[in-house]
């Protein structure tokens, strides 16, 4: 759990695509975390680099590392699911620092990506999937205001187009045709 240092749970992947969580996981409050720069220290920190799982920011990592400045980072996974805990937690425990987001290029990921601008904007989102004649579209819900965006045309930059949301967030997504960090 973000501030602490006590293991909550873990993130289990194996054999031919195995995903799961041991046991007694907290998923609603807990995230696998890295730090690997040389001075840990919250005030130090600049950017949460979260993708879905472990492999994905590792992979991340791997393919970026002379990009980053490790000092200033730290590297998070929600364990393939999110949970809005998870980010209200991370935010309250790393207060000025970027989230970098990393989540799958998919609809799930691209939801993650608006969840996350929502939560830090103080707001509640829901979403739905409806048939229109025009054909599916997404449905929010954002505080008191409601917008669709077709599913086709779904990215986070038509969800803060749309929802009016300037929280200062990055998207860095896996280069496309790639589904996530894992798949480079």
């Amino acid at each position: 759990i973000p501030g602490n240092d006590d293991i909550a749970g873990y993130e289990l992947r194996g054999y031919n695509n195995f995903k799961s969580k041991a046991k007694g996981t907290n998923s609603s409050n807990a995230c696998w975390m890295a730090y690997l720069g040389k001075h840990p220290h919250a005030g130090l920190i600049h950017e949460i680099h979260i993708a879905e799982s472990a492999l994905d920011i590792m992979a991340f990592v791997q393919v970026n590392r002379l990009r980053l400045k490790l000092d200033e980072c730290i590297f998070v996974s929600f364990g393939g699911t999110f949970a809005d805990g998870q980010m209200k937690k991370l935010l309250e425990t790393f207060p000025g620092a970027e989230p970098v987001l990393h989540f799958d290029n998919d609809l799930n990921g691209i939801i993650y990506d608006c969840r996350t601008a929502s939560i830090m904007a103080g707001k509640d989102l829901k979403c739905q999937i409806k048939e229109f004649s025009d054909g599916q579209h997404v449905c929010f819900t954002l505080g008191e205001k409601a917008f669709t965006v077709p599913l086709e045309k779904l990215s986070y930059d038509s969800f803060r187009e749309r929802s009016g949301l300037r929280e200062k967030l990055t998207v860095w997504k896996a280069p496309e045709p790639m589904k996530d960090w894992n798949d480079v």
